[in-house]
């Protein structure tokens, strides 16, 4: 048996052909942001059924939406930042300038406040994804526990128990 420190959990994944826990929470983090990014496209392109009455209302679902669209995809690697930055600003956009051929208005303080939201949500997920890095230096899945010897040594290392 092979015990050479360069081999990694990546290497037990490949061999065994699993999906590593980073790819399924990739897969995850896609995922939510496109149920979000269509939840935005059909909230803004369809009439509204109870108009909003208090002020700044609008405004603030708006920010909310953007940054929940933002913050998934962001928070599961930090790297796709520049993407999700280029894609909000994109749908803001586009929405906004779609908006007058379904018959309703366009506003460009609604693409200010998407883009807003958008900057806060990647901002969030940026800190929130470092602050993790920084709890939990090197991850250690249960997924990979359950499937590999190797990995589960290192987990009772780290807790303090020896084999």
């Amino acid at each position: 048996r092979d015990r050479s420190p360069s081999r990694g959990l990546g290497d037990v994944y490949k061999r065994q052909s699993l999906e590593s826990p980073d790819m399924i929470s990739r897969r995850v983090g896609f995922t939510v942001t496109l149920l979000t990014g269509i939840a935005i496209c059909v909230g803004t392109l369809t009439s509204s059924l109870t108009p909003l009455t208090s002020f700044g209302a609008d405004t603030l679902h708006h920010g909310i939406a953007y940054a929940a669209f933002a913050l998934p995809l962001v928070l599961v690697d930090r790297k796709y930042w520049r993407l999700m930055l280029t894609v909000t600003l994109i749908l803001a956009s586009t929405i906004e300038l779609i908006q007058s051929l379904v018959n309703r208005s366009g506003d460009p303080m609604d693409l200010l406040t998407n883009a807003t939201g958008g900057l806060i949500g990647l901002v969030l997920g940026i800190v929130l994804s470092w602050l993790h890095q920084k709890m939990y230096p090197r991850p250690i899945s249960l997924y990979a526990c359950a499937f590999n010897q190797g990995s589960a040594r290192i987990f009772r290392k780290r807790r303090g128990r020896r084999l």
